[in-house]
């Protein structure tokens, strides 16, 4: 063995600037590749936000037919009286209504969902079967102050609020006072709904009277259905066999339990918990859809929602496979064109594409693994290409399928994805440390290597 290392150049040679600083030149340029890939990342993106926004489309179509969302309120019960009106300096009596919440409402509601497929979109639609019950009581009508005299008791009206109509599915029939009556069209004297249903009712000039009702509405609705708690106290239980429920609005339920069965959700309101009052002269009512909740039917499998998410860890994922190589060129003296790295680069930014062509045909779960598997698959292949070695080749195959695993539990823990990420590159950081730890970044060109 020579007892010096052999040198490739003469004693009084000198290494330009690039060859000194060629990994730093070497580094710029993959960090300018990076930047550059991002436009096709971005060209990915605006492909699932248009796709996204035909889904919406074709299910916003699909559910005009059926029925849109649902928002139910109601019962309330109107009471007509006159007033005197000033017009044209004249005196004009006109007939107005007061408004009445019931004191107790009780809703006991089953939905069956479905979907509605229309090519490779769809939405969740449901019918559902509700029935009210509850009761008004009229002991403290007397405190709004209307004269007696003014109160035409025999024209009163119970409405009901329903935001689209074309949901309804049969007749609905009212028990008032045991009494049996038919619900008509229209919102009646009930000025605060847009949309409705209304029946004339029977109510005695005796405030002193409770009355009871009861009526069961199935109803047709897009993904999800709500109720406004008009009620002094209000009760709404909900059942479904939908298990990915989302349940939403002023208020959350008291119990809920989802299984692999479905759900159940219990509601419980009272008006301390609302920002109106029981009673109300005409002229003062509030904005009582405020205060609407209830459940929206998610769709488990909101893939743009899931792919636009991967897409933003793109310039994370490519970044760190660019320098798996550059490494790979530092620590083992193997070469990598920038042609390569442009090649490896669109293998990746091609993932993307792939992942939203499978999901809209497959699980996001399961399209996210073929397209993974295809891209870490051809890179791998292409890798063994470049460095002639299956030791690399399968390395560099590892970590890469190891970068798409970390990705897909970040993208899939939504509520832990801050805390995922941040640890996940705290390691890699940590790893890039260690392994660079030793490197010699001025002298990567002039290394002498031994000969024996």
């Amino acid at each position: 063995m020579l007892e010096r290392f052999n040198s490739e150049q003469p004693s009084n040679y000198r290494p330009s600037v690039w060859e000194r600083y060629s990994s730093f030149f070497k580094a710029a340029i993959i960090l300018f590749l990076v930047l550059v890939l991002q436009i096709p990342i971005r060209m990915v993106s605006e492909l699932n936000s248009e796709r996204a926004m035909r889904q919406r489309t074709a299910a916003a179509e699909m559910s005009t037919n059926w029925g849109l969302e649902q928002t139910v309120t109601g019962p309330i019960l109107s009471v007509p009286y006159y007033i005197n009106e000033d017009e044209n300096g004249k005196s004009v009596r006109k007939l107005v209504y007061a408004h009445v919440l019931p004191a107790t409402l009780n809703v006991n509601g089953t939905m069956m969902p479905e979907k509605l497929h229309r090519r490779v979109y769809e939405v969740v639609v449901y019918n559902s079967k509700n029935k009210f019950s509850g009761e008004f009581d009229l002991k403290k009508f007397n405190s709004l102050n209307i004269p007696a005299s003014d109160i035409v008791w025999d024209k009163c009206v119970l409405g009901i609020g329903i935001s689209d109509l074309r949901g309804i599915e049969e007749a609905i029939k009212l028990k008032w006072n045991q009494v049996e009556t038919e619900f008509g069209s229209g919102v009646g004297a009930n000025w605060m709904f847009n949309t409705g249903v209304h029946v004339p009712v029977a109510v005695s000039a005796n405030a002193q009277t409770n009355y009871t009702f009861e009526f069961d509405l199935e109803l047709k609705g897009t993904a999800k259905l709500y109720f406004v708690p008009v009620g002094a106290e209000t009760k709404v239980k909900m059942t479904s066999k939908w298990t990915t429920p989302s349940f939403t609005g002023a208020y959350l339920p008291a119990i809920r339990r989802v299984t692999k069965d479905g759900f159940t959700a219990d509601w419980k309101v009272s008006n301390l918990n609302r920002q109106y009052p029981q009673m109300w002269k005409h002229g003062s009512g509030p904005a009582l859809e405020s205060s609407a909740f209830g459940v929206n039917l998610m769709l488990s499998n909101d893939h743009y929602a899931k792919i636009e998410r991967t897409i933003k860890y793109s310039f994370l994922l490519i970044a760190l496979t660019f320098m798996v190589f550059f490494f790979m060129e530092v620590l083992n003296r193997k070469k990598v064109h920038p042609f390569q790295y442009i090649l490896i680069g669109l293998a990746m930014c091609i993932f993307y594409s792939l992942l939203l062509s499978f999901s809209e045909h497959l699980n996001f779960d399961i399209a996210y693994f073929v397209a993974a598997l295809m891209t870490v698959g051809l890179i791998g292949f292409y890798t063994m290409g470049i460095f002639k070695d299956k030791k690399y080749a399968m390395g560099v195959t590892s970590i890469l399928a190891g970068l798409y695993v970390f990705v897909f539990v970040v993208v899939r823990m939504e509520e832990q994805s801050l805390l995922m990420g941040s640890v996940g590159l705290f390691l890699v950081l940590a790893a890039v440390m260690y392994l660079s730890r030793e490197v010699d970044w001025y002298n990567l060109k002039t290394k002498q290597e031994p000969i024996e």
